[in-house]
């Protein structure tokens, strides 16, 4: 069976952890529709990866269509093509797209690209260059199952009574903890607590149930749309059945998608600037199952959160080890009575470290990272 344009797509999106739409498919097609076909299972004409060369210039031919999809969400995530990944990740317009794309192609010589969605649209029911190539059973779906829900806020105290001292879930658990490795510049701004939801006393939180967590994101709202994107892709896979996004004052659901909600409601943190945190709920099937492990009540797996790759340092903290000279061809002044300090050299006399004294320390400093 072969592969359509949409299959294929719908993988490199799950993929890159962005939110499966018809808007974000179609940008993507946009792209195979300006590239005309090539390389097997390579829409977007990639250059690099395994596999035979289709033409001179070194366009690949990938062996099978998993392959073509592991080397397209590679190219997609090259820091070239940031641009490109940020609208998909918050599934952005399709003239910023275009726009954003056709940057990239400048970039390289290329022109830019002006296909319109009728014709991304048509793209997207053709098949991917290269015959069956694999089953589509081996492919991410875009959605592998129905989430349960349950209102946690709405069972009442007489039920939030019975979880009462147990603390929190142990999925929300390991998902705070993957957070929190994940983004290390965000926090855990709370996860179990017996107390009322917030504008309604009446009645009890989510957090009464263990059920929720509040992750801030503080200044790291790349990190917060990432995550956003990633959990609503697919409510089944993740298990998260609620998000509240305080900072854009609105609420997803799953199966339902997000509604606005009233600047100042949700006990004053809708809309408000300084609300950078995701309440995120999790789905009954999950709670009592391991972050990574597998569900109880569907047996499915919930994955692990996609990996990030930090930056390198600054060049400043990794210094050319070879053009420092060596430390014993160094001539350092030491005084009469010698005052080791913290790196085990020698202030001068006067209490101010000679030149050669601080190229001494800047190399032990740099040495350390």
């Amino acid at each position: 069976m072969a592969i359509s344009h949409r299959d294929f797509f719908t993988a490199v999106l799950r993929g890159l952890g962005a939110p499966v739409t018809e808007n974000n498919l179609l940008k993507l097609a946009a792209v195979a529709r300006q590239e005309g076909g090539g390389g097997s299972f390579n829409p977007f004409n990639y250059v690099s990866g395994p596999g035979t060369n289709f033409n001179k210039v070194g366009v690949k031919n990938y062996p099978d269509v998993t392959t073509g999809i592991t080397q397209t969400i590679r190219l997609l995530s090259q820091g070239n093509t940031a641009a490109m990944r940020a609208n998909l990740l918050v599934d952005g317009g399709y003239a910023d797209w275009l726009g954003r794309t056709s940057n990239f192609y400048r970039s390289w010589g290329g022109g830019p690209i002006k296909i319109s969605s009728q014709n991304a649209a048509a793209q997207l029911g053709r098949p991917i260059s290269g015959g069956p190539g694999g089953s589509l059973a081996a492919l991410p779906s875009t959605m592998s199952g129905t989430l349960d829900y349950r209102n946690w806020v709405g069972s009442g105290w007489a039920a939030a009574s019975q979880y009462k001292g147990k603390g929190l879930s142990p999925y929300l658990q390991g998902m705070m903890t993957d957070l929190l490795r994940r983004y290390p510049d965000t926090q855990n701004w709370g996860g179990y607590n017996y107390r009322p939801a917030k504008g309604s006393p009446a009645l009890p939180s989510a957090h009464a149930f263990g059920a929720a967590i509040d992750w801030g994101y503080g200044k790291d709202r790349a990190a917060a749309n990432q995550v956003i994107s990633m959990l609503t892709s697919d409510p089944y896979r993740y298990g998260i059945q609620q998000i509240h996004d305080y900072v854009n004052s609105r609420t997803w659901k799953a199966g339902k998608g997000w509604v606005q909600e009233r600047v100042g409601s949700g006990g004053g943190d809708m809309g408000r600037p300084t609300s950078t945190w995701l309440h995120l709920e999790v789905a009954p099937s999950r709670y009592g199952s391991q972050w990574g492990g597998s569900a109880p009540a569907t047996g499915t797996t919930a994955p692990t959160m996609p990996r990030i790759t930090l930056p390198p340092p600054p060049a400043l903290f990794r210094p050319s080890v070879s053009t420092l000279p060596p430390l014993t061809q160094m001539q350092l002044t030491r005084p009469a009575v010698p005052r080791p300090d913290d790196l085990g050299y020698y202030s001068s006399a006067r209490g101010v470290p000679t030149a050669a004294e601080t190229l001494a320390r800047t190399y032990v400093q740099n040495r350390r990272f």
